[in-house]
């Protein structure tokens, strides 16, 4: 039953992890989480937005994407307030619904670049991640992952004291095997050889006798 239980609990782990890769590799499906209040009063920290893929020419004024900014260190979510053409590319301004000025360098894209556009907002599901990108969520990430490393450690350990245990146990299971596998073949000779020398004198004994 516990394995299982264990089983299950993998089997869920892992379309857990693996289903947003498959929804972003065919469907186009991702998750953009809002880290700070830049969109309100639209979206806050701690909403996400759905995205799905859409081609860079059918982006229009007041769409919301998921743009990679170097500035920004990572994806930014912002909505399009301009987009130019500029020697056959698309230069995108973007602006937080918050901010006053939009971004100083606009998203240049290719008309046939597929960009992430917001379809959905869902409120607070994102709250975990916004603590985990503040100073204490990060000292607390830390924390987490230096205790799991510790554990990982001393699981390892005893799995490999387990481990050399259970050979010892055999090597010693396996030397007695052997030795008694001898002694039982040396007694068997030696039997064997009592048993010659018995006849033997029993003959001598009959041959006097006659």
């Amino acid at each position: 039953m516990k394995s299982k239980g264990k089983l299950a609990l993998s089997s869920i782990a892992a379309v857990a992890f693996i289903s947003p890769l498959l929804l972003h590799s065919f469907l186009g499906i991702g998750i953009s989480p809002i880290l700070t209040n830049s969109m309100k009063p639209y979206a806050a920290a701690g909403d996400i937005f759905i995205t799905k893929n859409a081609v860079a020419s059918d982006l229009k004024v007041g769409d919301i994407i998921s743009v990679d900014s170097k500035l920004f260190g990572g994806f930014y979510a912002h909505r399009i307030t301009a987009i130019n053409t500029s020697n056959g590319l698309l230069n995108i301004t973007t602006k937080g619904d918050a901010n006053s000025s939009p971004e100083a360098t606009p998203f240049i894209s290719s008309k046939n670049y597929l960009v992430p556009r917001n379809v959905l907002r869902i409120p607070l599901i994102g709250r975990p991640l916004v603590y985990l990108t503040s100073k204490p969520g990060r000292s607390l990430g830390y924390s987490f992952l230096i205790l799991a490393n510790v554990l990982a450690l001393f699981a390892f350990i005893f799995r490999v004291k387990k481990v050399m245990a259970t050979r010892s146990e055999e090597i010693y299971k396996s030397l007695y095997l052997e030795e008694k596998a001898k002694h039982e073949v040396q007694r068997s000779a030696n039997f064997g050889k009592r048993g010659y020398i018995n006849n033997e004198v029993s003959n001598s004994n009959q041959e006097v006798m006659i």
